[in-house]
């Protein structure tokens, strides 16, 4: 009985804090996508998520104004935030014990959904994943016995909570939080993530009754699909690995002292110049990978929109601005599946364009992610796709993980061989002294 009344005192509150993380994390979700939607709608007049698809012109001078002067609002915001010392802390940071400030990462996921909201080209997942991170920090405050073990595990699943939140994804969620934030898989590391993941996608699940990000037609398996995808796979890895690397050099040199402002003012800019022929490339990526997965885009016209895309999502990341690059990989994919299959068709026709962009997509994303099961669980949730064709998907994902793994293990050589050669080379000064 003593035994009994001591569990139940150990484990009653740390279960309340995790229901607690769950509930938030589902309304972060929530209020994210509701604040997003809101200012879509003040710039655009619609605040759906492919609203970009076929936007009309309009004023071109107006929307090239009203988009660099968001761009510089938004740059003296996050400048701001730089200058008093507050600057935005990672996920992954908070997840290995660094302390969030309540305002300034409120302030930070606000800039966050203005900028995508009115059309930058970065993705918005991290704005949920951070509020819900921040929330789940607070449990310090609501249960002072915390082990940093269970803090940690709390922060990772509430992050994870909030994309599941989001989009409605609760196995990725669950698999984002463990798979890559803790990068473990024990069995408490498991289950504390898909509770509080599922708590946070029934929560958005009873407040936003949407269905798949994605819906799409009917896809099926056929052999020219699976043998496309040993062969795209690979060619996929490789172009995921460099947007990965482009992207991650971007956010290293990313703009933080006072050309901030002017250079997101710029960028927001050209990005509006560029929109008035080619609108996929405003926002996150939702508008281009329904594009694409629509399959009535040209290759000729492809090719230009994920360049462009590419392009714009390094340049908006380079400048100063924060997000995430989930969707516009995700987008990305399609794209490359979608140029890549319908050149495939045409020597081995019985798929339709549809898969192979949902492939790409998957592959794409495993790829940029390092991170297969994530990516799988993503792109099934995203579009509501259980059937066969899941056995080409899962053989892309694997393909371009393996070159993703090949290219950093490579990379993480070179890194170590020129550290024994920086250690074995005797300095400058005692060269000439000699």
């Amino acid at each position: 009985m003593a035994l009994t009344r001591c569990f139940v005192r150990t484990w009653t509150p740390f279960a309340l804090v995790v229901v607690g993380v769950g509930v938030a994390a589902g309304l972060a979700g929530v209020l994210t996508s509701l604040v997003l939607r809101t200012v879509q709608t003040l710039a655009y007049g619609d605040g759906s998520g492919t609203a970009f698809t076929h936007l009309a012109p309009g004023d071109p001078v107006l929307r090239i104004l009203l988009l660099a002067g968001v761009g510089l609002v938004l740059g003296v915001g996050w400048w701001m935030l730089h200058r008093t010392g507050r600057s935005p802390v990672s996920i992954s940071a908070a997840v290995g014990g660094a302390r969030m400030h309540t305002l300034p990462m409120v302030a930070h996921v606000l800039l966050q959904l203005v900028s995508v909201g009115v059309g930058g080209s970065i993705g918005r997942e991290v704005a949920p994943r951070e509020l819900a991170a921040l929330a789940a920090t607070w449990a310090d405050k609501l249960l002072p016995s915390l082990t940093a073990r269970r803090r940690r595990l709390l922060v990772a699943a509430g992050a994870g909570a909030g994309l599941a939140a989001a989009y409605r994804v609760p196995v990725a969620g669950t698999l984002f939080a463990v798979e890559i934030l803790l990068a473990e898989f024990s069995l408490g590391a498991i289950l504390i993530a898909a509770t509080v993941s599922g708590i946070a996608a029934l929560v958005s699940w009873l407040l936003v009754t949407d269905g798949p990000i994605y819906p799409l037609p009917p896809v099926s398996f056929s052999p020219s699909l699976l043998v496309w995808a040993l062969a795209a796979g690979v060619v996929i890895g490789f172009a995921a690995s460099g947007f990965s690397r482009l992207t991650n050099l971007a956010a290293t040199h990313r703009q933080h002292g006072r050309l901030l402002p002017i250079c997101l003012a710029v960028t927001f800019a050209s990005l509006g110049a560029v929109s008035l022929a080619f609108p996929q490339t405003l926002g996150n990526g939702q508008s281009l990978a329904a594009f694409a997965f629509s399959a009535h885009v040209g290759i000729i016209t492809a090719l230009t929109l994920g360049a462009l895309k590419t392009i714009a999502t390094v340049a908006m990341i380079g400048s100063g601005a924060y997000g995430g690059t989930l969707t516009p990989s995700l987008s990305l994919g399609a794209v490359v599946g979608l140029i890549t299959g319908t050149l495939w068709v045409s020597f081995w026709p019985g798929s339709s364009p549809t898969a192979f962009a949902l492939c790409g997509a998957a592959a794409f994303l495993a790829g940029s992610m390092a991170a297969p099961l994530t990516a799988l669980a993503l792109t099934m949730e995203l579009t509501g796709t259980v059937s066969w064709v899941l056995v080409p998907m899962i053989a892309a994902i694997a393909l371009s993980t393996l070159v993703r793994w090949l290219l950093d293990s490579r990379a993480k050589r070179q890194r170590a061989s020129l550290a024994r050669l920086e250690r074995s080379e005797p300095p400058a000064e005692a060269s000439v002294q000699k």
